[in-house]
């Protein structure tokens, strides 16, 4: 089959896995106990014993201030009803509005996942960049050194970074190397607080421990080719080689990259965020699930689900361009 029919098939894929992702997460939040009801019920109790009513009043109260927040929320309509209705609502991104009672400020769902994917991604951003390029230019730089002593070191040190709890590193290792190395002022001037610093540097030291190891193993693997002989016969220094190495192992490197660096995000910025006290994307999500808030859950992992998907595709187009050779002829 030609590309086009590849990338058809890819999209139609995803279509039907982001489409199951959704529909376990929606049976799952629907057919479990909802806390809010509960809460609910026990704010409209303490309000009627407040107001000295008798059981009798206090049970109508209850009765009918649940059944005003299920109506409210569309909980009184049939199951299959109600799915519909969100999958529609969130694949068109009309998310409603949070169900938490404990909201003060009703704001709709879209707004709070722009507003914590905006403050994930300050701290995320810097991490992935750095990560890459670092991970980059110490795996080309670490190349080729085939001395046991230090092969061994580098490949101590990856373990040791990537072994290393994320959170540990955020709450209790960076901190104090941040307080020893960088002045109070410079923080306290760029508007960044320690916790966003940390899980920063936390999540690129793990992303750049294992991506190194990649660039190092396959930079070393192609060093052994014709073509490096044939670039340094021509006169060529170690960056030549090094451009020619990496476009040939593009291709894997890219592979690898998008699938470690999305299996770290799903878990760390929801980990870090939460360990942290951060306001982002994971910490939302987290709070989402604790008090089932549906609307909320089903946008974050819209999101997730979409992320995710993109990557992969992007992945396969970044992988017939990097390699022209090639081709999806088999079926």
């Amino acid at each position: 089959m030609s590309r086009r029919t590849f990338l058809l098939r890819r999209v139609a894929f995803a279509a039907v896995a982001l489409l199951a992702v959704l529909t376990a997460t929606f049976a799952v939040i629907e057919l479990t106990a909802n806390p809010a009801v509960a809460r609910v019920a026990a704010e409209a109790s303490r309000q009627a014993a407040a107001e000295n009513a008798n059981a009798t009043e206090q049970t109508r109260q209850v009765r009918e201030a649940v059944q005003a927040y299920r109506e409210a929320n569309g909980l009184d309509r049939p199951l299959p009803v109600r799915y519909v209705d969100w999958m529609v609502s969130v694949v068109t991104l009309d998310w409603g509005v949070s169900r938490d009672p404990a909201r003060l400020d009703v704001r709709s769902v879209r707004t709070l996942v722009g507003d914590g994917l905006a403050t994930t991604a300050v701290w995320v951003t810097p991490a992935v960049v750095g990560s890459l390029v670092g991970s980059t230019l110490f795996g080309l730089a670490t190349a080729s050194r085939t001395t046991s002593g230090r092969e061994r070191s580098v490949a101590g040190l990856s373990y040791l970074l990537y072994g290393l709890p994320n959170f540990w590193l955020a709450l209790i290792a960076l901190p104090v190397v941040l307080a020893a190395a960088v002045p109070t002022a410079w923080l306290a001037a760029s508007g960044v607080g320690v916790g966003t610093v940390s899980a920063s540097l936390a999540l690129g030291l793990s992303l750049l421990a294992v991506q190194a190891r990649y660039v190092r193993t396959e930079t070393n693997e192609r060093l052994r080719r014709a073509f490096v002989k044939t670039v340094r016969a021509k006169g060529g220094g170690r960056r030549a080689v090094g451009r020619h190495v990496l476009r040939h192992g593009a291709v894997t490197l890219a592979s690898l990259f998008v699938a470690d660096v999305l299996g770290v995000l799903v878990v760390e910025v929801f980990v870090l965020e939460t360990a942290l006290g951060l306001d982002g994307f994971g910490a939302l999500g987290v709070r989402a699930i604790r008090r089932q808030d549906l609307p909320i859950v089903l946008g974050v992992t819209f999101v997730l689900a979409a992320v995710g998907v993109t990557a992969n595709l992007l992945a396969d187009v970044v992988y017939g361009t990097l390699d022209p050779r090639a081709t999806v002829d088999d079926d």
